[in-house]
């Protein structure tokens, strides 16, 4: 249970902060705050994860959903708020929309519905920490 506080901590924190809120996808009808579009995009993104590898990628890659909610969530965050990206929030919203529809042979090659995979001004070559900071993807 502590895992799932953690998550609906930070998820308090970050709307706390100014972000939009949508409705809790996996706890509709429940007190849970309303997430943020990164949160939403954590939940699209980990459940798709979950329900096309019957939760053994969720367990290899992050050992729990809580975890792949956190990590997916913070991931979103931080490309928002990086220099120079080209991810918005419209994209975000965009992406998450789009996932729970995606196919799970697309989902698992990457091939990921509009908005999930924005381009930003970075040169070939030029440094980037996010997908979203470069021309490239």
């Amino acid at each position: 249970m502590r895992a799932r506080e953690s998550v609906i901590a930070s998820v308090l924190f970050v709307a706390a902060c100014g972000g939009q809120s949508v409705t809790n996808l996996t706890d509709a009808g429940s007190d849970a705050a309303p997430l943020t579009p990164c949160g939403a995009y954590a939940q699209a993104y980990c459940a798709k994860r979950q329900s096309c590898s019957n939760g053994t990628l969720i367990t290899r890659d992050w050992g729990d959903m809580s975890t792949c909610l956190a990590r997916q969530e913070l991931s979103c965050t931080n490309t928002l708020a990086a220099p120079r990206t080209g991810k918005t929030t419209a994209d975000v919203e965009q992406c998450s929309g789009g996932i729970p529809s995606s196919s799970c042979a697309d989902f698992l090659d990457g091939n990921l519905p509009a908005g999930c995979s924005p381009t930003g001004p970075g040169a070939a070559g030029a440094p980037c920490s996010f997908n979203a900071q470069c021309a490239s993807g």
